[in-house]
């Protein structure tokens, strides 16, 4: 049996702790970049701008005016403004649905602008 002088067994401890090292400077957080991501408009907010549109439209009123409360209630967690906005325009077109174009036309116009889709980031 041969047996190893001091120089190669340490020579092979440097070479052995450098292999398995070596994974772990890969992963190291210097390599992370912290990036921001837009939130996105209210999924209660899209909800009723698309009811209220298709009203605008013509749209009959059917079944979805049994969740006006609900999508009113989950606008009013982001915007209470809209929500009064909303919930007045839902109350107005159950009271009539016939008018419920000039009452979806108007409630439309005194909303917030519907947020424009933010272009994708550049790939780095």
């Amino acid at each position: 049996m041969r047996t190893l002088s001091a120089e190669s067994l340490c020579l092979r401890i440097v070479v052995a702790a450098s292999l398995l090292t070596l994974p772990l400077v890969g992963c190291s957080q210097s390599s992370q970049k912290q990036r921001i991501i837009p939130l996105k408009a209210s999924a209660s907010l899209n909800n009723a701008r698309s009811i209220l549109e298709n009203y605008a439209k013509g749209a009959p009123v059917t079944s979805e005016a049994d969740s006006f409360d609900t999508v009113v209630a989950g606008v009013r967690k982001e915007n209470p403004k809209v929500a009064d906005i909303l919930a007045e325009a839902f109350q107005k077109i159950r009271e009539n649905p016939g008018n419920r174009a000039r009452i979806a036309k108007d409630t439309l116009k005194e909303m917030p602008a519907k947020p424009e889709p933010e272009p994708a980031p550049a790939a780095e």
